[in-house]
């Protein structure tokens, strides 16, 4: 009933992208909107507060959401290995060793999970959201690795770490949405 409830508080899941210029895109917590441009290269950029997409076929939404997906996928490698590293340095005063490291898997419902073996399971979107915010999921995560359950004993180990988790939680589920793919 609790998940339910926490659920229900969730930003709500948006329809997929078009992909065409003049959408919204956000990105580490900020909004861009996306503009599209013929181009003889095929490139991704933050380009004067836009989300530039250059490509030979600026019509075709469906290549031009191939490169986003692209785009953000290799961001959230990036910017998800330096939070992450950053993260284990953290909680390594708490204790936590981390056994195997992340992977980025697209889930509808959660930004992040962590497996009875202890590798931390990251949504390729929480990249849209801000660094504290990744930070949180990633560290909420790594206490999982020394406590696989949500009792008592494992919100205060993440107090311990970070004593402004559920405000970091509470942006990122009210003002991050899932979309629809």
């Amino acid at each position: 009933t609790r998940q339910q409830r926490q659920f229900a508080r969730y930003a709500p899941t948006l329809p997929a992208q078009e992909y065409v210029s003049g959408e919204g895109y956000r990105y580490l917590g900020r909004q861009y909107r996306l503009k599209v441009v013929q181009s003889s290269r095929e490139v991704v950029r933050l380009w004067h507060g836009r989300l530039e997409v250059s490509t030979g076929n600026p019509q075709n939404t469906q290549q031009v959401g191939n490169l986003v997906k692209g785009w953000y996928r290799d961001k959230a490698q990036q910017i998800f290995l330096e939070r992450y590293q950053c993260c284990c340095r953290l909680t390594a005063q708490y204790n936590i060793q981390p056994a195997t490291g992340f992977e980025l898997r697209a889930m509808h419902k959660r930004w992040g999970s962590c497996t009875g073996a202890g590798k931390i399971i990251l949504n390729p979107l929480l990249v849209l959201a801000p660094k504290d915010c990744i930070d949180y999921v990633i560290v909420h995560e790594l206490c999982h690795t020394r406590i696989p359950n949500h009792s008592k004993d494992f919100y205060r180990l993440l107090e311990a770490v970070i004593p402004d988790w559920q405000v970091r939680q509470d942006y990122l589920n009210a003002r991050v949405e899932l979309r629809a793919d």
